[in-house]
């Protein structure tokens, strides 16, 4: 029996593996699947993003379902099938084999955090004049962030923890101490940390929460420097400066296993950075000038969008080192969010495929954490099935393992979406409302005082 590895361990040299828009604002936040911030009405061709008000914005949706369709299929590649299985992610053979490689979908997922975290937190608190506002605008936001991020989390490392309890033949759920000293490492925020030094053969079913490590650490002190840089220029230059120390420092000088390049922070944080500094870009006055419209074309954006994604997937692919591959993916990325921030209807595709991608981008968080337990579940079933009817695992099973994942994996998805995240969101919002401090009443001038 073949057992499932993940993550794939890169070759050294080659590459290893949140939108908003509203009138008013407000400190809600919701990171890849469903936010409060991420708002805009959906207008005709031309339309001026000023009337985007107070609907989803539907561009950043379709962003993050591309992104959650590219690690999709990068980690259903590399280790769903038994008889694709890889350890590395290999050079491909063809033109057809490129997205096998197609890690860049979560640093697309970085770029759009960045500049949801942005908007979020700065819409509010620049506006704001007391510590005490400011000290309610940052409690509502990680109210909103724990009840955001953490019940679907843990509802999908109970998962894990049951079937490496009870449904673990092929051992393809690992050991119930293996997942418990992951499960440490998550609520820790330290877990990508952890994993390079800790995968094993028997598999890592939790591995796409080192990304979410990433994104809470940076979120946890994010607001303070938030706090402690007040104008848009120091941010900017301080941004900057981190890229550059990223992109010149740490990444080429600071690491030599590629692992530790591709999953640690202070190496992977460059969407985030890219995603603030798009955000900061906005509130000026120059942007404008080069806000992008949909045109007499409806679909252009839409070509652009398709054009970028197989960019990012020959940019992973095609054998580059972590040091160059990872801003550029990151830059890729920069330009898709940007065509969503401009709220031009760019990013619109012909129906049916608008509706799949609007329905996957609002499930993007929830089918990012559990695809891969799920894969693992097909795998520990169709184990238990052929071992007990006697037959070889071969690629002649291909639909049946396909048509059973697919079940899986959307049913897990939409029913933890239904039961757990939209719930949990909204009780995390009341909270948060309840938190808010109201406005200081503007100053009023004193009344003449009539004359004896």
């Amino acid at each position: 029996m073949r057992r499932c590895s993940w993550p794939p361990t890169p070759r050294a040299g080659s590459p290893g593996t949140s939108s908003a828009s509203t009138a008013a604002p407000s400190c809600n936040h919701g990171p890849p699947g469903v936010d409060t911030m991420n708002m805009k009405t959906e207008l005709p061709a031309g339309a001026p993003a000023a009337h985007a008000g107070a609907s989803r914005n539907l561009e950043l949706d379709r962003l993050r379902a591309i992104a959650v369709l590219l690690t999709f299929y990068v980690h259903l590649y590399q280790v769903f099938y038994p008889w694709t299985f890889t350890m590395h992610y290999p050079k491909p053979e063809s033109v057809l084999d490129l997205f096998g490689n197609a890690w860049a979908g979560v640093d697309l997922f970085f770029v759009i955090s960045g500049y949801i975290i942005s908007r979020t937190l700065l819409e509010q608190l620049d506006g704001l004049r007391s510590g005490v506002q400011r000290a309610a605008c940052i409690k509502a936001f990680y109210v909103r962030r724990v009840f955001r991020i953490l019940p679907v989390a843990w509802v999908v490392v109970a998962l894990v923890m049951a079937c490496s309890l009870f449904l673990n033949q092929g051992q393809y759920f690992a050991s119930p101490v293996y997942n418990a000293q992951a499960a440490l490492g998550i609520f820790t925020y330290t877990f990508n940390f952890w994993l390079p030094d800790n995968k094993i053969a028997e598999g890592v079913p939790l591995a796409p929460y080192w990304s979410l490590s990433v994104e809470e650490q940076f979120y946890l002190f994010y607001p303070l420097f938030l706090l402690v840089l007040k104008s848009t220029r120091a941010r900017v230059m301080a941004l900057v400066g981190g890229l550059l120390l990223v992109s010149l420092v740490l990444r080429p000088f600071s690491l030599s296993d590629p692992m530790k390049v591709f999953f640690f922070t202070q190496t992977r944080c460059d969407g985030l950075l890219y995603g603030c500094l798009l955000y900061l870009a906005t509130t000026q006055g120059w942007f404008e000038a080069i806000r992008v419209r949909a045109g007499q074309y409806r679909y252009a954006g839409a070509w652009v969008v398709v054009l970028l994604a197989l960019v990012l997937g020959s940019v992973t692919a095609i054998g580059f080192g972590n040091t160059l591959a990872i801003p550029v993916v990151c830059a890729l990325s920069l330009v898709m969010v940007f065509m969503a921030a401009c709220e031009g209807n760019l990013i619109v595709f012909p129906q049916p495929l608008q509706w799949a991608l609007d329905y996957l981008g609002k499930r993007s968080y929830t089918l990012y954490l559990v695809h891969i337990p799920m894969f693992y579940l097909t795998l520990e079933l169709m184990f238990r099935y052929t071992r007990s009817e006697g037959i070889a695992i071969t690629d002649a099973l291909w639909p049946q393992y396909t048509v059973l994942m697919l079940v899986l994996v959307f049913g897990a998805t939409e029913l933890i979406h239904r039961t757990v995240e939209k719930p949990m969101i909204a009780i995390g919002k009341r909270i948060a409302e309840r938190s808010r401090v109201p406005a200081e009443p503007a100053p009023q001038a004193l009344a003449p005082t009539p004359a004896p």
